[in-house]
């Protein structure tokens, strides 16, 4: 909510342009069909790249000097927290208790690959200098390498062909427009629809019988788009209109990917982590994703 109040909107502004959203791509992926062969095909093609490589799930500490290091490392053999350590010793300000996050070999930069994927659950490591400074190192968890599964793929690869298949945006957009009553009351917008004499209220245009108001299109989008504003807004009027057609469960969408992601990160307890690493919380994290969702449609 604080994210969208920056921009001056409202939750309720939110789900009506995340519906909109879902509704031109639904309106543009009608009719398309994504055959189990085509599904199949793609993902032996792709099964190296969906699979899942080792994983480390690890934290740090991280130091301006070695002097330093050598002094928490040896607060640590002594049985200090490292959590407590990396929260009131180390310069990184971005983690929450030193947690980094789970990472495949190759992720990271060299001087921390090549001494992380040599460590054990549990263990902590000797001081590693890199341009940032001298990280200590623990190993909180290894996920083994996973194979990639046909059936937990194949919805999201269904979409993206599905999504390659699809129908122009701009198209759809034409393709309503030419079957709908557009009536405009300004000559300099005869190419959106037919030109009628200004009418006593503050219309700039009517799509199928409802009103654009003039105050909406000045204050929005005239800024940013100049003459062809309305054929924004006579856009978002359409769908506005074809809405009603696409009963879109927005929330059961949401609460699915939720779901995908904590299985991801390994659980409940490693998604407050992961919250706290990014600075986000939980309320955030689900609109960020209500906009993925509306790109991911």
């Amino acid at each position: 909510v604080t994210m969208l109040a920056d921009y001056g909107a409202t939750e309720e502004d939110f789900i009506s342009s995340l519906k909109l959203e879902l509704t031109l791509m639904g309106l543009c992926t009608s009719g398309v069909e994504v055959t189990e062969e085509e599904v199949r095909d793609y993902f032996e093609q792709n099964k190296v790249a969906l699979s899942q490589g080792e994983l480390f799930d690890i934290s740090h500490i991280l130091l301006d000097t070695e002097e330093e290091a050598l002094s928490v490392l040896a607060e640590l053999k002594e049985g200090v927290s490292f959590e407590a350590l990396a929260s009131t010793r180390s310069t990184d300000e971005n983690t929450n208790g030193g947690y980094l996050g789970r990472f495949s070999k190759g992720q990271l930069i060299d001087e921390l690959d090549s001494v992380i994927f040599t460590m054990e659950i549990g263990q902590i490591s000797e001081p590693v200098k890199t341009s940032l400074g001298y990280h200590i190192i623990k190993v909180n968890d290894v996920i083994p390498a996973k194979e990639a599964d046909f059936d937990e793929y194949r919805g999201a690869i269904e979409l993206m062909l599905a999504s390659q298949k699809a129908k122009n945006p701009q198209d759809v957009i034409t393709e309503l427009a030419q079957n709908a009553d557009i009536v405009v009351f300004d000559q300099k917008f005869s190419a959106f629809g037919r030109v009628e004499e200004k009418n006593d209220a503050d219309y700039i245009a009517m799509v199928n019988g409802e009103p654009i108001e003039a105050k909406r299109y000045v204050e929005m989008l005239e800024p940013m788009y100049g003459s062809d504003a309305i054929n924004q807004l006579v856009g978002q009027m359409l769908l506005e209109q074809a809405i009603e057609e696409y009963e879109i469960d927005i929330d059961g969408l949401v609460e699915e990917e939720m779901n995908g992601i904590i299985e991801d990160l390994g659980g409940e307890y490693y998604l407050g982590y992961f919250l706290q690493q990014n600075g986000i919380t939980e309320s955030e994290l689900r609109e960020n994703m209500r906009v993925e969702l509306a790109l991911k449609e």
